[in-house]
């Protein structure tokens, strides 16, 4: 087998490794694992990189081998979290580590330091690059679109020179929800407000980056509890639950003119009805967040089992998502504040325009 290198990174702007281990194709190579291996997702309940402390307790679990997460329950769900289950973070018990965020600035200046732990994984990134900093539906975040956009340059670095697999399917950006929204104290409170502005510098950046994958999705609550819910939590702004002739309007206008010969993906069934009309310029095609293919891709494993996820209430019944192991904390809530997250119990005023 051999032996795992170690190789510069010449870094024009923020801070990955400088010295990282190389690791072979060969040194991943999947033997017959002795127990099932799982997929490990950090976090699509809550952004784990984004915040400093719950990313030290995570990168903590990889070293000691294991990690305790707090059982799912929803922030709406009064009482304290008292269900807790250890999950081993052992190469060997993990098939694909799974990171999810909105800034990934704190992962990236922490991989020089965890660098030998983490290299013993297969990695997948998904980026999720709504808008601007500081929007009315993301108050918290931190980093500005330029600054995000360094650090998908950043990802695509580490994957191509430090873990070894190929950026076009190992880092997916999320664009997810596309929301409508008006602010009821504005000048013009009937006025309609959309997510995309950023698309086509989004689109242009991964065209150079030479990403692929864009997974998007409209802002759809369903549920009467969880608008009345967010109603109570999101402050002066109404988000909508844009229709099918309106997902048709802003495909159209404001998000097929800048995705020419990307791949468009969505589990958000509204979506993939008004994109599959016959005078839309761009079809979109039925997908997953981190579906088996992708895990294959990633890890090279054709052996991985043909299964889904089970489906968790009425919004997770479509989904076609390989399962996983999510390791979030409804105790912590990330620092985002996204007013369309129900995992988002905060009152915080919106931003002055």
């Amino acid at each position: 087998m051999e032996e795992p290198t170690s190789k510069k990174i010449a870094l024009t702007s923020g801070s990955i490794p400088t010295t990282t281990p190389l690791v072979s194709e060969t040194a991943k190579t999947h033997t017959k694992p002795k127990t099932k291996k799982q997929v490990i997702c950090i976090s699509r309940r809550t952004d784990v990189p984004s915040n400093e402390t719950m990313l030290d307790k995570v990168l903590a679990g990889f070293v000691s081998g294991t990690i305790t997460y707090d059982f799912p329950r929803f922030v709406r769900n009064p009482g304290p979290i008292k269900q807790t289950k250890p999950v081993s973070l052992r190469p060997e018990d993990v098939e694909m580590v799974s990171w999810w965020s909105k800034d990934f600035a704190n992962l990236l200046a922490k991989w020089d330091t965890f660098a030998e732990v983490l290299s013993k994984y297969h990695h997948h990134f998904t980026f999720t690059i709504n808008g601007p900093e500081k929007s009315a539906l993301e108050p918290g975040l931190k980093s500005t679109l330029a600054a995000r956009f360094e650090q998908l340059a950043l990802l695509v670095r580490l994957c191509k020179e430090v873990l070894n697999q190929d950026p076009a399917v190992s880092i997916t950006v999320h664009v997810d929800p596309i929301s409508v929204y008006r602010l009821p104290k504005s000048a013009n409170p009937a006025e309609e407000h959309h997510t995309l502005g950023h698309i086509e510098a989004l689109c242009n950046t991964m065209r150079a980056l030479g990403l692929t994958k864009i997974h998007m999705s409209f802002t759809q609550f369903g549920w009467p509890s969880v608008r009345k819910y967010l109603n109570d939590i999101r402050g002066d702004i109404d988000i909508l639950d844009p229709n099918i002739t309106q997902c048709k309007m802003l495909l159209a206008t404001h998000f097929f003119p800048y995705t020419k010969g990307l791949e468009i993906e969505t589990c958000t069934a509204i979506v993939f009805v008004a994109a599959q009309d016959a005078d839309m310029p761009q079809h979109i095609r039925k997908g997953a967040c981190v579906g088996r293919n992708t895990v294959i891709a990633v890890t090279g494993n054709k052996s991985i089992p043909d299964i889904v996820r089970k489906p968790v209430g009425k919004s997770t019944a479509n989904c076609t998502c390989f399962p996983f192991k999510d390791i979030g904390s409804a105790k912590e809530e990330c620092s985002n504040s996204c007013r369309y997250c129900f995992m988002n119990s905060k009152k915080l005023p919106i931003p002055t325009f």
